[in-house]
């Protein structure tokens, strides 16, 4: 196989590739996590970030007591973790629930489980959902540059293989017939 169409090949998958990437940043991410926040002063953290235009839903179910959810920016992420309290975007309580909030940029935000009162002498288990919505920065980033790239190996490729047909030299003939010339008798014999 020559080199030309091998690189065309290539490109063609790549761009392949780099659409599936676009077109997957846009739908929503959904993540079940079953967590245990142990008894005494111990929270769980989750965090994400990088959504354009973005939203999340949060439903959540606590085995035994009640807790908090908390959702914070990266600036007041940092005074929580350094004072134990700071101003969040929303926050929620109770042994089960379910919310949603809009993401005013597209910074990184924490979604933080806490006890609620009374509950930090037990473990708590804690079933918890969330449907991240908006369009992902990083997938847009990586579908552009495996399109952009998957276009100069397919260009690249094809200007190959016009150089590789304008040097090969041409295919032999086929359907020409070759004939041999008939021996012919000098003249006076028979």
């Amino acid at each position: 196989m020559k080199k030309g169409k091998i690189l065309i090949a290539v490109g063609v998958a790549v761009i392949v590739l780099g659409a599936y990437f676009a077109a997957f940043a846009v739908l929503p991410a959904e993540d079940t996590e079953n967590v245990t926040i142990p008894a005494g002063d111990w929270i769980y953290v989750f965090s994400f970030g990088g959504i354009i235009d973005g939203s999340v839903d949060v439903d959540y179910t606590v085995a035994d007591g009640s807790i908090r959810v908390l959702v914070f920016n990266a600036e007041q992420y940092a005074d929580y973790e350094s004072t134990g309290s700071a101003d969040v975007i929303y926050s929620h309580s109770g042994d089960s629930g379910r919310f949603s909030f809009d993401l005013p940029d597209s910074g990184t935000y924490y979604i933080v489980l806490e006890h609620g009162l009374l509950s930090v002498l037990i473990d708590q288990d804690v079933s918890f959902q969330t449907t991240i919505s908006g369009i992902s920065i990083t997938g847009i980033v990586i579908g552009v540059v495996l399109i952009v790239v998957g276009v100069v190996l397919a260009f690249y490729g094809s200007k190959l293989k016009a150089r590789e047909s304008a040097a090969a030299p041409p295919p032999p003939q086929t359907g020409v017939t070759f004939f041999q010339g008939q021996e012919r008798n000098p003249p006076g014999q028979a």
